[in-house]
Parts: structure tokens; C-alpha cells; sequence
């Protein structure tokens, strides 16, 4: 969905309430190749946090969502990960919604798509027009920084 390295897919990343930059991974972030990673520096507010919107629509033929999260704290931090689609109707039982514990370091996430499209209490997920995944948090009493990266339908 999203690596970070192409212009184009940076258009998709919208801040919600935190300061977004583009910038050379973390030591570490991980193994791969790329050089980009979104530093995500959240406001204190009720939700702050980032919104891939529309990146990549149609999510059929795919089992798992993968991302990373690195965190240069020394203390776990809670995040919210949340996807919706084209139907949602504005409802935390809407959607999906997990909470993710980051440690610090880095953290390699995997959510099976076959959760995200049952999430929904009162329907299926229409899986070919998936609207957003967002990252945030609940109420921070601090502010913190996190980097995202590597963002992939498997």
C-alpha cells in the first residue's frame, strides 16, 4: 500500500491532529532496502494520529495487512489501528479496530483481511473499496513519536 519512497503515494498520508515528515528510516527500522519511513510526532488531542486514505482500493485477493512501527522510547505505547471502507458509517462498530501495543524498537505487525472484512457488527467489509487505515492514539497525556513504514497487502 505504502513504502514511503514515491512521491505519489505520499499524497494518500493525511495527519490527524500530528506532525508528518518523510524522512530516512530510524538505525534499524528494518531489513529491507527502502530508505523512507513517515515520523509520525503526535499532538495532544482526543485522536491524534495519521490516515493512509485510498492508497490502494481493492483489497480482494489479499490474506494479511503488514506494517511497522518503530519506537525510540524505552516504555511500551498504546496505539489504536483502524480500517474502514467506502460504507462506513462513522461508528466505531463500523469497522475494524485493534489496539497495538508498541514496545520500543521495532514492531512488525500482520492483520488477517479476513478479521477486517468481518469487523463490521451489522455487515461485511466491501473489500474492493477500502477507504482508510489510520494509526492513532487515544487521548495522549504526552506528546510522542513513532515511525511507520512498510505498509503491504499480502
Amino acid at each position: 500500500i505504502a513504502d514511503f519512497e514515491s512521491y505519489w503515494e505520499n499524497l494518500f498520508l493525511l495527519p490527524n491532529d500530528a506532525d508528518l515528515r518523510i524522512l530516512p528510516n530510524p538505525v534499524n527500522l528494518n531489513d529491507t532496502i527502502d530508505n523512507n519511513a513517515v515520523e509520525v510526532i503526535l499532538g495532544l488531542t482526543k485522536y491524534p494520529g495519521l490516515v493512509l486514505s485510498e492508497v490502494y482500493p481493492d483489497w480482494r485477493g489479499y490474506k494479511f495487512l503488514t506494517f511497522e512501527v518503530f519506537s525510540k522510547r524505552t516504555d511500551t505505547i498504546s496505539l489504536e489501528a483502524r480500517i474502514n471502507d467506502i460504507r462506513h458509517n462513522k461508528t466505531y462498530y463500523d469497522r475494524f479496530n485493534r489496539p497495538l501495543a508498541i514496545a520500543p524498537g521495532l514492531n512488525k505487525f500482520r492483520i488477517s483481511l479476513e478479521d477486517v472484512k468481518k469487523a463490521p457488527r451489522s455487515r461485511e467489509m466491501e473489500m474492493d473499496q477500502m477507504r482508510a487505515f489510520v494509526l492513532f492514539a487515544i487521548s495522549p497525556t504526552e506528546s510522542f513519536t513513532f515511525y511507520i513504514d512498510n505498509v503491504i497487502l499480502e
